[in-house]
């Protein structure tokens, strides 16, 4: 029997996915994280400050180390939502330093128009990745329940719950109040052009560019 599970990682705005035994044990799950943030994102983890959320809504695990990952009873290819701190200096500035010397270039990519191209084009800004549309439509979600005051009936035309289930369907379409809570979630500015009126609207205008 295989036991073998898929899993993915959101760190910050950064995403990955990784396999892992589902009998390990949750500090074996940590330690195997730590690593591949240290290694694919090039942050020093502080291992003891990792904080698991996964679930919709995200939830906090709050089983001791020494649980299995079976025992979470997460699915495959679950996406853990993970937070910690870093091992030893603040390398913010480094990763400032290396974004100003990037040349600026505008890039044409196609992306495929199969309901979640907003969701695809996000996710390929941020990530290089058009095949996670279900992550970014679970951050809007996700914001929407734990927003309601902001997010009504009003705003949304819908009821908040009848919204993130809807939002959450493969057909459904990214538009507007999408792009403003995706800008707000990873902190940039979202410029949405259209070619045919030759004019650009923009979302999170207090933010960079990434």
């Amino acid at each position: 029997m295989n036991n073998e599970i898929n899993l993915k990682i959101q760190f910050g705005n950064n995403f990955t996915e990784f396999k892992i035994n589902i009998n390990s044990t949750i500090s074996e799950l940590k330690s195997k994280i730590s690593s591949i943030i240290e290694s694919k994102f090039n942050f020093p983890v502080d291992e003891s400050s990792i904080v698991i959320k996964f679930g919709f809504p995200p939830k906090t695990n709050t089983s001791p180390d020494s649980n299995t990952i079976r025992s979470l009873n997460i699915s495959n290819n679950e996406l853990l939502r993970v937070e910690c701190k870093k091992k030893e200096k603040d390398i913010s500035q480094d990763k400032i330093n290396q974004c100003s010397s990037k040349q600026s270039l505008i890039e044409r990519v196609i992306i495929p128009a199969d309901n979640s191209c907003l969701f695809n084009a996000i996710n390929y800004c941020l990530n290089q990745s058009m095949n996670q549309p279900e992550t970014m439509r679970e951050i809007v979600a996700s914001t929407i329940e734990s927003n309601p005051d902001v997010y009504n009936s009003a705003i949304l035309d819908k009821e908040p719950s009848e919204y993130c289930s809807w939002i959450m369907e493969k057909e459904t379409w990214g538009g507007g109040i999408e792009l403003a809570i995706l800008s707000e979630f990873f902190q940039i500015r979202i410029g949405v052009a259209d070619i045919t009126k030759v004019t650009i609207e923009y979302f999170g205008e207090v933010f960079k560019f990434f």
